[in-house]
């Protein structure tokens, strides 16, 4: 007779003990397995190989992905994720501990942990323009600047807007009475205001505006 078996399968009733409740086997149909017969044969998700309370997903073949629960990570859910301890340094932030660890990384930092400083003084362009000397932070850089420009970055010039100053569509503009600055357009770079290489307004990567 019909009862706990599923998918089709036969349920024979086995009496152990007359004061004991009966107890079941399920014959199962073909492509059909498990005690209640409730499983694929071949289906890698029966029985779950995922731990800890993890879901499993069925995929193509006998392929399978296991949802984990929160605080756990792996292939079947058998490791501890290790995100809520954050183990990436300097404020980076854990994105995922398995297979390995990533983490994204603040500006000024790089590395597997972002446990790396990335000295900007060895960019290619240099930071700071106009002859200023650059000086590494941790996450970040200073420019000291001669007395002929200013700025964070000395991207200003000492003197009075002149026609031409600001090169490849730059606008001159005077940031105080004493100092010029160029209002370079969407890809330039303010760089120094000649007409040597590396000057004003040069495409580069990085536009300081």
């Amino acid at each position: 007779t019909l009862g706990p078996c599923q998918n089709g399968g036969t349920c024979s009733l086995q009496i152990v003990r007359p004061t004991s409740p009966p107890a079941f086997t399920c014959v199962c149909p073909p492509g059909f397995t498990g005690e209640q017969c409730q499983g694929m044969v071949g289906d890698p998700c029966f029985p779950s190989p995922c731990q800890h309370g993890g879901a499993c997903q069925r995929l193509s073949g006998n392929q399978y992905q296991c949802q984990c629960m929160s605080g756990w990570t792996g292939k079947n859910c058998q490791l501890m994720d290790f995100c809520p301890a954050n183990p990436c340094a300097n404020g980076g932030t854990c994105v995922i501990t398995y297979p390995v660890i990533v983490c994204q990384c603040r500006p000024g930092f790089d590395g597997h942990t972002c446990q790396q400083d990335i000295n900007e003084c060895f960019a290619d362009p240099k930071p700071c323009l106009n002859g200023g000397t650059c000086i590494n932070n941790i996450g970040s850089f200073r420019c000291i600047c001669p007395p002929s420009s200013a700025g964070l970055l000395c991207q200003n010039r000492l003197g009075p807007c002149t026609p031409g100053v600001c090169l490849n569509g730059g606008t001159c503009h005077h940031v105080d009475e004493r100092y010029h600055g160029c209002l370079c357009p969407p890809g330039k770079h303010p760089g120094v205001t000649s007409k040597e290489p590396g000057s004003t307004c040069i495409k580069y990567v990085r536009c300081y505006l």
